[in-house]
């Protein structure tokens, strides 16, 4: 009797791995994201979501990091570089740590504690600008980023639409005014290594609670429990609610 269990166990440890693969896969496949939502939410936000999940890595590796197999990245930042930067100065206030990161990728750490790890980001950004005065200046500057893949965005401002391509091409659909843009080096991402904890059975298994990231209203300040956004909106807070 104990033989015919063990057996029969054994036997469904492939069909669970199975099941598990093809779930996978399928939710990649379907239309939307794991956080659509009927209200929309800042795209900065929602970026920071997909962070927190893994789900702006490569698909293997997200296939990787739902069994366990990978650690996740935490204390995240994304560091962008001007064309004539080689180094830049970050400072990862939820670690409590200042890295000097390199262009090239490589990251020093200036204070703070833990081992720091990087990698060039697969996403295109592309800043769109117009021109001013003598010698001209770029003012109006509206970064755009460029997913694996994604070749257009439609960029809507107060006065203007714009269609843009990931080449730095720009067409003016609606309104007047000039209209620049231009590549920014690859991105490099900088992180730490976390759990192997596995999403499938981990945060996104029976106990998942989804991450409280808000957005603050403008005339207030965050909190002293938030963390302000590294990116360009001022408007911006995260916070992570605490396991429960």
């Amino acid at each position: 009797m104990l033989r015919f269990i063990l057996m029969r166990l054994l036997q469904a440890v492939p069909v669970l791995f199975i099941i598990a693969t093809l779930t996978f896969f399928m939710v990649r496949l379907a239309p939307g994201g794991p956080f659509t939502e009927e209200k929309t939410i800042p795209k900065e936000i929602q970026q920071r979501i997909e962070e927190h999940y893994g789900l702006d890595r490569p698909l293997w590796e997200q296939y990787l990091l739902y069994f366990g197999i990978l650690a996740k990245e935490v204390h995240k930042e994304r560091v962008n570089f001007e064309p004539d930067e080689t180094a830049k100065e970050v400072v990862v206030k939820a670690a409590n740590a200042t890295l000097r990161v390199h262009r090239s990728g490589r990251v020093e750490e200036l204070n703070g504690t833990g081992s720091w790890l990087s990698r060039l980001s697969p996403n295109v950004v592309v800043v769109v600008f117009q021109q001013e005065g003598e010698p001209a200046r770029e003012v109006n500057q509206q970064p755009l980023t460029f997913k694996p893949g994604e070749q257009e965005q439609v960029l809507e401002l107060t006065d203007a639409t714009l269609r843009v391509d990931r080449f730095g091409t720009v067409k003016v659909v609606k309104g007047t005014g000039s209209w620049l843009a231009r590549a920014l080096p690859p991105e490099v991402i900088v992180y730490q290594k976390g759990k192997h904890s596995g999403l499938l059975l981990g945060e996104l298994g029976p106990s998942f609670k989804y991450p409280d990231f808000t957005v603050a209203p403008s005339p207030s300040p965050c909190s002293s429990a938030s963390q302000r956004s590294s990116l360009p909106w001022p408007s911006v807070c995260l916070r992570a609610s605490s396991p429960r």
